[in-house]
């Protein structure tokens, strides 16, 4: 079995995943993908052999549009159908806007999956869409091998947010190694 069908199979098995791509589908938003620490967690709890899964702080639920979407109407429909989700709904075409507020420039991104591209580590880097017929389609810039070898290192094709100091940062804040003893941590 290849590295990402040993993937797809992995959160084919967990029923709360599948709720929350299944609700994330019927939003119908273009180009559309879950992802970063929510499916970079369920793996790590999985693979750690975890009975209770690490409690979700937030759903990184991205899409594309250039044109204005509706997203009170999404988030409602989110919220209503699942109340304790905090749904971080985001527009991959206008992330360059977000980045300006903070004083950084940056291009005007032309998809989502270039937005997984630069997510800070390439453990989180991968976006999962359920697709109409209930396939999985994983998008991973970087392949799986630091999602499933359970290494966190930084994503130096990320330029914008992510120095060393952010990184380091970011491991304590997101207490890796204690909540998954099993993880390499790569400082450069």
């Amino acid at each position: 079995m290849n590295r990402k069908a040993e993937l797809r199979q992995m959160l084919f098995s967990d029923k709360r995943l599948m709720r929350i791509l299944s609700l994330a589908r019927e939003a119908n938003l273009p180009n559309w993908y879950i992802g970063a620490g929510l499916i970079r967690n369920y793996v790590w709890d999985f693979l750690h052999g975890w009975p209770q899964r690490t409690p979700i702080r937030d759903v990184d639920f991205i899409y594309y549009s250039p044109d204005a979407i509706d997203e009170v109407r999404v988030r409602a429909m989110l919220a209503k159908k699942m109340p304790k989700i905090d749904w971080d709904l985001k527009n991959s075409a206008f992330v360059h806007a977000w980045y300006a507020n903070k004083g950084i420039v940056r291009p005007a991104l032309k998809s989502s999956e270039e937005d997984i591209d630069g997510w800070p580590e390439t453990a989180s880097c991968v976006g999962v869409r359920l697709q109409a017929d209930d396939e999985l389609l994983i998008y991973v810039p970087y392949e799986v091998d630091d999602l499933l070898n359970m290494v966190f290192r930084r994503n130096k094709n990320n330029q914008y947010s992510v120095n060393e100091e952010v990184f380091r940062k970011r491991v304590i804040d997101k207490k890796i190694k204690e909540r998954w003893p099993k993880v390499k941590i790569i400082y450069d």
